[in-house]
């Protein structure tokens, strides 16, 4: 093995794995299946627990370690994965005004769905303290930085910190804040842009090649890459340019064991980088999906409310696309190297072990 392998390797040794290979925390496509299949070829699982209710977190957690039942040689497998969170915005301020009303007004007679005024029964705080008594590796936060008491409460447990950072500026702060590790998002990646003000997501546009080695230069923590990375070439050109590992995202939603929509997994299959946009329409902050007709749609009000105001008024549309595998209405989040994938239906642990082999034999 290569010496730039052998140090990527050993990084991951670092977070109890054999292989630097991360999954991508995606909210409401990281079931436990997916994250114990890339646990069992030597990498990290992930859960995303924005939507997720404090007994919902716990109950992913006891179900994953379900299958490394304890005093077995895989017991340690068994905390193999990280939690993440979305650090929330200044929201308090938002008052519903007519662009929301217009905006639920097309909605409901464009897609015969109607919008309801579903608001959670729990706190930020309260998915923390959850993910937090979940023991996982690692809790990873996007679109900001933990609060200081909470970085002192993972720290006292032995729980890392992964920031996500979309520039150098927000690398270094998180680094100032305490985090164990940066997660560089190159705007290529799928879903959610990580951008620590909301006005930046369709502003702040940097490739994942010219982040990694500017953030690797003005930061002391290991930088994890993410966004685009889809094959050994990815792995290889981030591990060249100074990364630690990488994390991976939408080359897993065509794993089956990912569980989401077959017209979504077979969508990405056959993208191209040009397949995919950046858009606000799902849920008023700026994320990268496929260019489904509820992206292109020109019908749509030109003002679009923030977050969290139009993910509430789109939440049914959504969830109908899912139930009905019905693409065009579904938050078919992508990034845009999700089509060198080439194929669904294959194992995630037959994936990372084919990826890393040709890495191996393409870094030798």
């Amino acid at each position: 093995m290569s010496q730039l392998l052998r140090s990527a390797v050993s990084y991951a040794n670092t977070l109890g794995i054999k292989l630097p290979i991360l999954l991508s925390p995606m909210a409401g496509a990281c079931p436990p299946s997916l994250s114990v299949a890339v646990v069992q070829a030597g990498g990290l699982g992930a859960c995303g627990c924005n939507d997720m209710s404090p007994e919902a977190i716990h109950k992913w957690s006891h179900e994953f370690r379900s299958v490394f039942p304890e005093h077995s040689a895989s017991v340690s497998l068994g905390n193999n994965f990280q939690m993440n969170i979305w650090v929330p915005d200044d929201t308090s301020s938002y008052v519903r005004d007519s662009s929301s009303d217009a905006m639920a007004e097309y909605l409901e007679r464009k897609y015969d769905s109607i919008v309801e005024d579903v608001s959670p029964k729990y706190s930020y705080e309260d998915q923390l303290e959850a993910m937090l008594s979940a023991r996982p590796r690692a809790v990873s936060t996007i679109m900001g930085l933990l609060p200081a008491q909470y970085v002192d409460k993972l720290k006292h447990e032995g729980i890392s910190w992964f920031a996500c950072a979309t520039t150098v500026q927000e690398a270094v702060l998180a680094a100032d804040a305490g985090a164990d590790a940066i997660v560089v998002q190159g705007v290529e990646a799928g879903g959610h842009r990580g951008t620590y003000d909301p006005k930046d997501g369709d502003q702040v546009h940097i490739g994942l090649m010219s982040l990694i080695p500017s953030v690797v230069d003005n930061v002391q923590v290991p930088v994890i890459a993410a966004g685009g990375i889809a094959d050994a070439r990815g792995i290889t050109a981030a591990l060249s340019l100074g990364a630690s590992a990488v994390q991976m995202g939408t080359v897993f939603l065509c794993a089956k064991e990912s569980g989401v929509p077959s017209s979504w997994s077979e969508r990405i299959a056959t993208s191209y980088p040009e397949s995919t946009t950046i858009t606000r329409r799902f849920t008023g902050r700026a994320a990268r999906a496929l260019k489904t007709e509820f992206v292109t749609n020109k019908e749509t009000p030109i003002e679009i409310p923030p977050y969290p105001e139009q993910a509430r008024l789109t939440r049914n549309i959504t969830k109908k696309g899912v139930r009905e595998n019905n693409i065009d209405i579904m938050k078919a989040w992508s990034g845009q190297s999700g089509g060198l994938v080439g194929k669904t239906g294959e194992s995630a642990q037959g994936m990372i072990r084919r990826i890393w082999q040709d890495t191996e034999n393409l870094v030798s």
